[in-house]
């Protein structure tokens, strides 16, 4: 079946992104790597080691951001910017950057996530959960 997805997930992702690391078979562990020009010798376990923080740094500069109707999103895949924006409720556009450096995609991401923060936009609400409430407690007797 697929999947369905919000507007602020509809963008390309890591192949790691999207599953758990320790799931993943040695070559697909080895293509992530690649991207960020790290070793790809190593048993499956040494490989997932080193993969773990790379994601773990990328996602410190993901932003997800809204404002009146509209959204903005940046995601940091190795030396690339994803940047997803559009009308709440629509798939939006997404622009792909590649940067010389991680470092020059970290910067990049902090940046707009700072001029967008400036301009108004905000981490969107949490969804309220459908906690039930507790039925109004009976009168006291008279």
């Amino acid at each position: 079946a697929a999947r369905q997805s919000s507007p602020l997930s509809s963008f390309p992702t890591s192949m790691a992104e999207d599953r758990d690391i320790e799931a993943m078979t040695v070559a697909q562990l080895k293509e992530e790597l690649k991207k960020y020009s790290e070793p790809v010798s190593g048993t499956k376990s040494e490989l997932v080691d080193r993969l773990a923080p790379l994601l773990e740094a990328d996602k410190e500069h993901d932003a997800e951001l809204t404002v009146d109707e509209k959204f903005w999103k940046i995601q940091v895949v190795a030396n690339v910017t994803y940047v997803t924006f559009g009308k709440i409720g629509s798939n939006g556009q997404c622009q792909k950057k590649e940067h010389d450096s991680i470092e020059d995609a970290y910067k990049y991401a902090d940046k707009q996530t700072a001029d967008k923060l400036k301009k108004g936009y905000a981490a969107p609400a949490a969804p309220k959960k459908g906690r039930k409430r507790a039925a109004p407690a009976a009168p006291a007797p008279a």
